[in-house]
């Protein structure tokens, strides 16, 4: 089993929510992952923000730590074929997220995300952890 966070996860986390922080704990973390775009997401937030140097240094650990998956052309199917079915429903998902999404489709990976967004994706595995 695979679990993608979402950037809203992560997010929870580095502020110390405990649900979150708890099950994180108890999967091992070789089964933990985020998106490359998860990681820009992480990256534009801290350059929003310079004087965090806190916070910089816990994304940094986390980066460290964390299986980071890079964008593939197999990924770039996915996402074509994904938002073109999405389109034809009428159904609109941020790009970033609907990237994420690709990756955890791909990946028959379960998106950990508390973002009702996900839940328009027909076959996306979902959890959120926040509760």
């Amino acid at each position: 089993m695979t679990y993608l966070l979402d950037t809203n996860t992560v997010s929870f986390l580095f502020r110390g929510n405990e649900p979150v922080s708890r099950r994180l704990a108890s999967t091992p973390i070789e089964q933990v992952a985020i998106s490359v775009m998860t990681e820009a997401e992480l990256e534009y937030g801290l350059a929003s923000r310079p004087q965090a140097t806190r916070l910089r240094h816990a994304v940094d650990e986390f980066l460290r730590r964390a299986t980071v998956i890079d964008w593939t052309r197999e990924d770039a199917r996915c996402y074509g074929a994904l938002r073109a079915r999405l389109e034809k429903r009428g159904v609109a998902i941020a790009a970033l997220d609907l990237l994420i999404a690709t990756q955890a489709l791909r990946l028959d990976a379960t998106l950990i995300s508390n973002d009702q967004c996900f839940r328009r994706i027909t076959g996306l595995k979902l959890d959120d952890w926040t509760v």
